[in-house]
Parts: C-alpha cells; sequence; structure tokens
C-alpha cells in the first residue's frame, strides 16, 4: 500500500494534555453528530454537513511502519512482537514492497520498504531513513473514496485525488484498491482513506495474528485542525500538539504491549 510520506520522526510518548487540550476534548465527546468544523486560511469555521449517503466509515483499516530494508523491519516486528510478518507483494507503480501483520479480522500493520530494483518515487525517498520499523502512515477504510473526498473537501481538508492502486498476492491473486491520500505538506496526520475493490479480499484474512492495537496517538502542531476531523468520523485516535508531527502506535502481543 502506497501513501504521501513527508519526511518526518514520531516525537516520543506524548505528555500529558494541557489544559486546553483537555477542554477541547471534552467539548467533542459532549458534540453530537457526524459534522466536520475546519479552519481555513482567515480562521473562518467550515461545517460541511454529514457524510454523503452511501458514504460510510468501516474503521481504521492499516497502520503504516517505514523502514529501509524489508528483510531488517521482518526481523525487528519477530523480535518485538514474536509474530513473524508474511510478505505481501510489489508495487510496482510506487518501487515499494510490503510485510504484513494481521490485527483483525479486516485490519493489520504494514512494513513497507523500497523495492531492490525498483525505482522509488521521490516522495517515498524518505523510507531509506529509518533503521527500524517507523509510523508513517494510517489509513481508514471507507465505502466510497468519491464521497469522502467531496467531503473532506468541503470542509477544508484539501486532499490529492483518488488514486487506483494493486499488487499481485504471493498466491497470484490481484488486490485492488482506491487511496485518497492527504497532502502532506499540509498535514501529515490525517489519514489517507480506502476503498477496497468489491472483488478483493481483504488482505488481514488471511495473515498471521500478532495481537491488537492498544492506541494511535497523533502528535499535530495545530492539533485544532485535526481534532473536529478525528471526532467526526469517529476514529479511534488520540490527538495532542506537538512541536513536529507524528504517529505513534501501541500493541498488545502475546509478549505484552509493543510501542512504536
Amino acid at each position: 500500500m502506497s501513501f504521501k510520506l513527508q519526511n518526518h520522526m514520531r516525537a516520543g510518548r506524548p505528555g500529558p494534555a494541557a489544559p486546553q487540550t483537555l477542554i477541547l476534548v471534552l467539548f467533542l465527546l459532549l458534540a453530537g453528530g457526524r459534522q466536520l468544523v475546519a479552519q481555513d486560511d482567515g480562521g473562518h469555521r467550515v461545517t460541511p454537513a454529514s457524510l454523503p449517503a452511501g458514504t460510510r466509515i468501516i474503521g481504521i483499516d492499516h497502520i503504516i511502519l517505514g523502514v529501509a530494508d524489508l528483510d531488517a523491519g521482518i526481523d525487528a516486528m519477530e523480535r518485538l512482537t514474536g509474530v513473524r510478518p508474511v510478505r505481501g507483494g510489489v508495487h510496482p507503480q510506487y518501487g515499494t514492497h510490503n510485510a504484513l501483520l494481521a490485527t483483525g479480522s479486516a485490519q493489520y500493520i504494514e512494513i513497507l520498504a523500497p523495492a531492490p530494483g525498483r525505482e522509488l518515487v521521490p516522495y517515498l525517498e524518505p523510507l531509506r531513513s529509518f533503521a527500524t520499523p517507523t509510523p508513517v502512515a494510517w489509513v481508514v477504510a471507507t465505502s466510497d473514496v468519491d464521497g469522502m473526498a467531496h467531503w473532506l473537501d468541503s470542509g477544508g481538508y484539501h486532499m490529492l485525488p483518488p488514486e487506483p492502486g494493486s499488487r499481485m498476492q504471493p498466491d497470484g491473486s490481484l488486490l485492488e484498491w482506491i487511496l485518497l491520500s492527504p497532502n502532506p505538506m499540509i498535514n501529515p496526520t490525517v489519514p489517507a482513506f480506502i476503498e477496497w475493490d468489491v472483488a478483493s479480499e481483504h488482505p488481514a484474512r488471511h495473515l498471521p495474528r500478532v495481537g491488537s492495537i492498544i492506541s494511535v496517538s497523533l502528535l499535530d502542531p495545530a492539533p485544532t485542525t485535526l481534532y473536529p476531523l478525528i471526532r467526526a468520523l469517529e476514529l479511534p485516535a488520540m490527538v495532542q500538539e506537538g512541536t513536529a508531527a507524528g504517529i505513534s502506535l501501541e500493541i498488545e502481543t502475546a509478549r505484552g504491549p509493543v510501542r512504536f
């Protein structure tokens, strides 16, 4: 699975939330409905209507961990979790390959690395800087990428155009999807959105199970523009202010909690 990646590192375990953060979180918890409130460059509130009919948020689909070398990433994940990821395949259009572990029947962790002998697209060059698996992006499953694109745009979250993707699986079957990616130069902690092709079986169904996701934490220099999106979509992620944008992930494994 590809994504648009900004060269950034996770800024460590989030600290205690500031009082203004707690007030904002409380306000969002009390606010009902699936409404999106964003801020445009002039500071105006933008509140689009509810999600279009037929557009559903299914949940967190997968978390992407970037690494320079896939073999090293696989070995590191096995040492940390006790479960060895299985290779997924090559993304020829991006110059990457991956390995996967399930965290649910329709949810997984993807280890993504440059593929030897393939030309890596320029915006994925930062993958070469990660010596160990590092969270770089997260992807939310939706029933309608086009509907999501229009809804996000109306709220001031300007995404890149939806892009079809595919890879050949080890069993020879073709896995296909449509991906809606955020513009990493605007806000790399905004999730990407994926719509799986109806003929493609979700890859998590045949993967080794590593455990389950405990938490996804998002650090953002301007969290007040990200809070409303996460709340509106009812996504189980924590947003906190940080000096640099980043993602942290904690999973429960047979060996206990593991944090990336």
